[in-house]
This record gives C-alpha cells, structure tokens and sequence, in this order.
C-alpha cells in the first residue's frame, strides 16, 4: 500500500481510538507524541518557521493513552514518512505547499487554513464505500463512537469528559445519548477495513516500525 494511503488508514484508527478532534489530528507534529510513555500531548501550535498558528477547541490541552498497538503502527508511519514535515497526517508535498503560501502571505484565513488536506471529504468517502458503508458516517462520529465506548466500558463520564476535552459535562452527555447502536456497527466497520489495511502494510513492509522486541503486534482493536 501506498504512504498516502498508510496515512489515511492511521488517522481514521487515531480517531477511532483516541476521540480526537478532526482539528486536533490534522494539527498533530510527531514532537505531541511520547512513544516511551504511550501518551499523545494536545497542544496549541505557536506561528513558528515550521508550525502554523492553531489554538485548540475549548482552549483544553490534555493528554491522551494510546495503546501499544497504535504506538507501533504511529512508529511505523514516522518510520516511512519523508522527513522535513512535523506534523503527522499532512502530507510533505502539501506541507511544502502551506509553508510557500505562507511567505506569500497566502495563509492567513480561517478558510485555508481548515483545508490542511485538500480533498478531506471525498478521501473519507472512499474509505467509508471501501468499508461497504452506504449511508453516512461522518469522520466526526468516528469521535463520538470513541467517547460513546469509554462510557459503555464503565468509565466515569468525568474522566470521558476530560479526555474528550469538553467544557462542560453536558455536552459529553449528549455524545453519549446521539450514538446509536447502529452508527457503532458501521463505524466499526470503517475501522475495521482500515485495520486490514494497516496490517496488509506491515506485510508488505515488515521490517518497518519494529517495537524493541523487534516484533509488531497488531491485534484486533
């Protein structure tokens, strides 16, 4: 498989996994990421030579657990990414683009800036019809099934609340309440088909993005 398409899979499991923000994703530079402690820092980005000016929803920095086996597929990606971009999902042709508009002075509405990946919406699309998924599942519910699962697994909603970066407890309620069954079931099955991706990547590159163990355990999420 592709980089491009590598990418795509590891963010549609980061969301799915983490309930990040669509924002808070495509802001994300691999300096956010401690692989020795398996957390991911949400941070807002200072106007920087190499990073763009983004402040994050709500103003709520907070640290996120990732599982060891999206620590080892994260570790696959940086392994095959191009170096020279900080960011994570960006791709490095599209980063160069941004940093050129930029000294144009080209990079300065809220517009542009929302369009990080040209194209967003029809790429999700695809995976969502790969998926065998008709009707709409939004990458935003990818979120709200993330949050919705804390909850059904017996943690406090305080600490779903947290987590998830809300202001207030209501609204982590109404995440809670909006999740049907179904939308579950389908999300489900976009992480799934991207899981096969991502293990038919590792097949196809298998000495890439080893843990210390030297091997990689990619189970069942």
């Amino acid at each position: 498989p592709d980089l491009y398409g590598f990418r795509w899979d590891v963010l549609i499991l980061t969301a799915w996994l983490t309930g990040m923000r669509k924002g808070e994703l495509l802001n994300l530079t691999w300096r956010d990421i401690d692989f020795e402690n398996r957390v991911v820092q949400i941070t807002a980005k200072e106007d920087t030579e190499l990073t763009w000016h983004w402040d994050i929803k709500d103003h709520d920095e907070r640290t996120l657990p990732l599982t060891d086996e999206l620590i080892d597929i994260l570790t696959e990606l940086q392994v095959t990414a191009q170096e020279g971009c900080p960011y994570v999902f960006v791709p490095y042709a599209r980063y160069r683009d941004i940093l050129e508009k930029r000294s144009q002075g080209n990079w300065d509405s809220i517009k542009t800036r929302e369009n990080l990946i040209p194209h967003f919406s029809p790429h999700y699309r695809r995976l969502r019809s790969k998926a065998g998924i008709l009707k709409d599942v939004t990458f935003h519910d990818l979120r709200s099934t993330a949050l919705s699962g804390w909850c059904s697994n017996g943690m406090d909603i305080n600490d779903v609340k947290s987590l998830a970066g809300h202001s207030n407890i209501v609204t982590t309620q109404e995440f809670y309440l909006a999740v049907t069954s179904d939308l579950v079931d389908r999300a489900r099955r976009i992480k799934s088909s991207t899981t096969e991706s991502v293990l038919a990547h590792f097949v196809t590159h298998p000495n890439n993005g080893q843990s210390e163990t030297g091997k990689i355990e990619c189970k069942s999420m």
